[in-house]
């Protein structure tokens, strides 16, 4: 219990524990949930921030993306492909397309509308500007 200046007692914070990642042993616990769990900002940016928080490990590491997913009929030609894409946004995207079109399912018939929503959520950056 903490004494507080009115004289009163409060009970310490109990947070649930993947909240206190890092922070379990300091006084004042970290108030932010786990990566997982937060919404994708794209409307403001912060996709790429976001990504990183999600997957630090793939995060700043270029890797070519498949525009229209090999699994959904997409090839390996130069017009399908874009180079450089951070890893962990490609991960977002990837995880997005997987959520809209699980895998060993075939290719929908709505396709191209899932791109679009896909695409609409998370958006490519122009060549170059990755």
């Amino acid at each position: 219990m903490q004494l507080l200046a009115s004289g009163l007692r409060r009970r310490p914070l109990t947070l649930p524990r993947e909240w206190r990642t890092g922070c379990a042993t300091r006084r004042n616990h970290c108030l932010t949930p786990p990566a997982e769990s937060r919404p994708i900002h794209v409307r403001n940016n912060n996709a790429k921030r976001d990504a990183a928080d999600r997957y630090p490990k793939k995060a700043g590491r270029p890797e070519d993306h498949h525009i229209r997913p090999k699994y959904l009929g997409g090839g390996n030609e130069p017009n399908n492909i874009q180079q450089g894409l951070d890893g962990a946004y490609h991960q977002l995207i990837t995880n997005e397309f997987r959520k809209e079109a699980p895998y060993g399912q075939g290719v929908p018939e709505d396709v191209e509308d899932i791109i679009e929503r896909v695409y609409k959520k998370l958006p490519l950056p122009p060549e170059g500007c990755k």
